[in-house]
C-alpha cells in the first residue's frame, strides 16, 4: 500500500457539523472516538430537538386560541360548520362564527379535545410571572385558587367607581392609600391599617327602619387588618332596595383562595341590648362578594336587628349611629371546623 493510499485510508471521518471524529492512524489499531467533540454534538443535538420541541408547542397552542377572547379553548370546545374553532364562553355569547359568519349550531369539536388532553397550557398569569405549564383539568383550580400571581381589584371599585384597577398582593395597600385616602379619612381617622390578630371597630353606619324606608339606598365600609404576616380587608355593606334589608360583614385575604382557607375568623357585634357572633372561614379578596353573600357564607343581619345593636356617638358635632365589633382572625388549625353563627 502506498503512502498515499494509506494517507487516503485514514484520514479522520468527520460526521454534519463535526460533531463527530474518528481518528485513525497506521499505527492506532481500530478506530477510536474523540470524546469531547462527541459531548459538544450531544449538547447541540440535545438543543436543536429541544428548539423544535418548544417551537412545535407553541404552534400547537396557537391552534386553541379562540379568536374572540384569546383565551385557550378549553373543554367543551365547538365548531361552526366549516370548522372553525370556538370556546364555550364566546360560543354562548355569539350567534355566529366570528371568523366566517355561519351560523352557530351546538357542533362539538372532538378532535380538539382529544388532542388538548394529550398537551399542557401555559398559566392565563404567565405574563405576571407565573411560568407553570398545567393539563387543563389543573388550569382552571390553578388560576382560581392558587397562582400568586393573579391580579387584584380594588376593594373600593363599586364605591369610588374605581373599576379599571388591579394589580399585585403587595400593591393593594398602596393603591388604598394613594388613591382612596379619603375614605380612610372619614372612616377611621388615619391611613394606618390596624396591626394584630384582634382589633375593634367602630363603624359609622346607616341603620334604617326597613317598615319607613321605600328608597334604594347601599354604602359600604372598609378597614385593613395585618397579622400573621398577612393583610386581611374587612368590610361592612348595607344592601336596602324593594327585595332585601340587610347588613353583612365580609373577612377576605390578600392573597390566594387557597391560601385564605388556612384562616378563621369571629365577629362580635355588641351593643346596649346584648351580643351578637359569626364565625367562619376566611375568603380571599379574589372572591366576589356577591357570591359570598349569595352563599350566606358571612355574618348577615337586617335593619331590625342592627337597630338593637347600635350604638351613638358624636361627630362634628351631630349624632351619629354606630356599631361597635371586634375582628379575631386564627390559623384554621387552632380549633375551628364548622362554620358557626352563635
Amino acid at each position: 500500500m502506498t503512502s498515499c493510499e494509506a494517507t487516503s485510508l485514514y484520514s479522520p471521518v468527520t460526521g454534519s457539523g463535526d460533531c463527530l471524529t474518528r481518528s485513525v492512524s497506521p499505527d492506532s489499531g481500530p478506530s477510536t472516538l474523540d470524546s469531547t467533540a462527541d459531548v459538544g454534538c450531544c449538547s447541540r443535538v440535545e438543543a436543536s430537538v429541544q428548539t423544535l420541541s418548544l417551537l412545535s408547542t407553541q404552534e400547537l397552542l396557537s391552534l386553541f386560541e379562540c379568536p374572540v377572547c384569546y383565551e385557550y379553548i378549553l373543554p367543551p370546545a365547538y365548531q361552526c360548520c366549516q370548522g372553525h374553532a370556538i370556546c364555550h364562553g364566546c360560543k354562548r355569547k355569539l350567534s355566529h362564527c366570528p371568523s366566517c359568519r355561519e351560523e352557530l349550531g351546538n357542533i362539538r369539536c372532538l378532535v380538539m379535545e382529544k388532542v388538548g388532553d394529550t398537551i399542557q397550557f401555559p398559566c392565563k398569569y404567565a405574563l405576571q410571572g407565573c411560568g407553570l405549564m398545567l393539563h387543563r383539568s389543573r388550569k382552571t383550580t390553578h388560576e382560581l385558587e392558587e397562582c400568586e400571581y393573579k391580579l387584584f381589584e380594588c376593594p373600593y371599585k363599586f364605591i369610588d367607581n374605581c373599576l379599571e384597577w388591579s394589580g399585585r398582593a403587595d400593591k393593594v395597600v398602596e393603591h388604598l392609600m394613594l388613591v382612596h385616602a379619603e375614605n380612610f379619612k372619614r372612616e377611621h381617622g388615619n391611613l394606618k391599617p390596624f396591626e394584630g390578630p384582634v382589633f375593634p371597630l367602630v363603624a359609622y353606619v346607616q341603620v334604617i327602619d326597613y317598615q319607613a324606608e321605600n328608597n334604594t339606598t347601599s354604602w359600604m365600609w372598609t378597614a385593613l387588618q395585618t397579622c400573621y404576616n398577612a393583610i386581611f380587608v374587612v368590610n361592612i355593606y348595607y344592601v336596602h332596595n324593594s327585595l332585601i334589608n340587610v347588613h353583612f360583614v365580609t373577612v377576605r385575604l390578600v392573597d390566594t383562595v387557597d391560601a385564605a382557607k388556612k384562616f378563621q375568623y369571629e365577629i362580635r357585634l355588641e351593643g346596649p341590648n346584648g351580643e351578637l357572633s359569626y364565625r367562619g372561614r376566611c375568603h380571599s379578596l379574589h372572591e366576589e362578594v356577591k357570591e359570598i353573600y349569595e352563599n350566606r357564607d358571612c355574618l348577615q343581619f337586617d335593619s331590625v336587628t342592627a337597630a338593637k345593636f347600635k350604638a351613638e356617638t358624636t361627630v362634628d358635632g351631630a349624632r351619629q349611629p354606630v356599631l361597635n365589633l371586634s375582628i379575631k382572625i386564627l390559623p384554621l388549625d387552632s380549633g375551628l371546623h364548622e362554620i358557626e353563627a352563635l
